[in-house]
């Protein structure tokens, strides 16, 4: 469901004979035979095995299935009684793994696996014709579903463009290859809420950030009628176009987690292809252009708002005073501690056990609420445009961690720097912020304390019987 984007029922129907080489390329046919249960006409499609898949041991899976004579790729997965469908067991199995993993949340169901495939092809500005062919959206002919020879190839080549992060290797007991670990640096995230019409026309999006519930953005689409549930009053009616464009521009810096309805998503894609796609953001480690971006040494001694924010700030190895960074800092969200990703704002260094730490505010996107004393807020087009980022955020400085400048797992990629002018904004807001010390990222997840039970025995005065005879030959 990840690497090839199809629905639950889709790949659990599928048969062994079905399993295909076209034109050189193995492929699966979706929705091939008469009896296969699917959504819509357009769901019935032609997919080529993604790398991933075959490194995976998908090729040597299906000929072992063959040898024994199965029907059906996922034999162990049986219809339902009442419906007939094999995803609502699936399902089931699935939720109950994932709480045993405790990976289970209330907001994300296995279409969540379906839309990784669909943020992943966003971000790497696949055309929106391809995404719908891909994911089953869009109406094709005979042509569109059973592509050329370089259509195939074409389209498995951007189906390996999507980019994991995962480790393929081979592990004692299992007779395939396995996923040894997880290396892919995340992107802070965005809830994309879409209002439909009558005839699933979309009517306004808006994209929340999940922590704080900010709107960073919110749109109705003009020339359409206000949305009637609650919650979609005072949003502005603009172009179409217009709303396409501030999406794809916010995919620079965050991952989109896309609507859970098919319709829903439908729509969206539908929307975005009138957009136009941002430029890429450089990856961590790239080389900055301004001279002025180079890193430089900073005094540990002092507190970091001691001094006025400017270009000759020392820091530390390659990051400096104002630099934007997307890392994974602690988040508490569903009733646990969560490493998100999102932008942080270096406002220092210190050493520690013989190790260097950056010191780093946490960042969010800027909502429509006036920022507090402590806060800094990097607006405005050429602002945001230095920083790299795509919209305002703001930074609280009150709330800062400690992270090893090489550490690589929560340092993710470097983005641009805070303006001249943004910077004497930091050394105020600094002052107001108070002396702050950061948390290490390794002392921020809470602690089990084993539970202990004490009896404790209420203390008596015992009264010598001797004393206890006199008193009362006296009275």
């Amino acid at each position: 469901m990840i690497a090839l984007g199809v629905r639950p029922e889709e790949i659990l129907q599928l048969k062994i004979r079905n399993i295909r080489r076209r034109d050189g390329l193995l492929c699966v046919f979706i929705g091939e035979d008469g009896d296969d249960v699917i959504k819509s006409e357009q769901s019935r499609r032609v997919l080529p095995v993604p790398q991933l898949l075959l490194d995976l041991g998908f090729r040597e899976w299906a000929i072992a299935l063959h040898t024994r004579g199965e029907i059906w790729a996922f034999p162990e997965i049986e219809p339902g009684s009442a419906t007939g469908r094999r995803s609502q067991i699936f399902g089931d199995r699935m939720r109950t793994l994932l709480g045993h993993l405790d990976l289970k949340f209330s907001d994300e169901d296995i279409y969540a696996m379906r839309r990784t495939l669909a943020s992943k092809l966003l971000h790497l500005r696949v055309d929106t014709g391809i995404r719908q062919r891909v994911l089953g959206h869009l109406e094709g002919t005979t042509i569109d579903r059973h592509y050329s020879d370089d259509g195939l190839a074409e389209l498995k080549a951007l189906l390996d463009q999507v980019d994991y992060g995962v480790t393929v290797g081979s592990v004692p007991g299992f007779a395939y290859p396995v996923i040894t670990g997880c290396s892919r640096p995340m992107l802070p995230s965005l809830d994309v809420t879409v209002a439909l019409g009558d005839q699933s026309e979309l009517l306004a999006v808006r994209l929340s950030d999940p922590d704080t519930e900010e709107v960073i953005f919110a749109g109705r689409i003009e020339g359409t009628s206000p949305p009637r549930e609650e919650g979609w009053t005072d949003i502005a009616a603009i172009s179409a176009r217009t709303v396409a464009d501030e999406i794809l521009a916010l995919t620079s810096s965050y991952s989109l987690s896309l609507p859970s309805n098919e319709e829903q998503l439908a729509a969206l894609e539908h929307l975005l292809m009138l957009g136009t796609p941002p430029r890429a953001v450089p990856a961590l480690g790239a080389e900055r252009d301004n001279a002025t971006h180079q890193a430089i040494v900073h005094d540990d001694n002092s507190p970091a708002h001691s001094a006025e924010i400017s270009g000759d700030i020392p820091v530390c190895g390659s990051f400096a005073v104002g630099d934007l960074i997307i890392c994974a800092l602690p988040l508490s969200r569903r009733g646990q501690e969560n490493a998100a990703p999102r932008p942080g704002l270096v406002i220092g260094s210190r050493d520690l056990g013989g190790r260097r730490y950056l010191d780093i505010a946490w960042g969010a996107p800027a909502g429509t609420k006036h920022p507090a004393p402590h806060e800094l807020v990097v607006v405005g087009p050429s602002e945001i445009a230095e920083a790299q980022l795509a919209a305002a955020t703001h930074f609280d400085l009150r709330r800062r961690y400690l992270i090893p400048e090489d550490d690589r797992n929560r340092l993710h990629r470097k983005l641009g720097r805070l303006a001249s002018h943004a910077r004497k904004r930091l050394s105020e807001t600094l002052c107001f912020a108070g002396d702050i010390t950061p948390t290490p990222v390794a002392m921020t997840a809470s602690t089990k304390m084993a539970l202990v039970i004490e009896r404790r025995i209420p203390k008596r005065a015992v009264i010598p019987k001797a004393l206890r005879g006199g008193e009362a030959g006296s009275r």
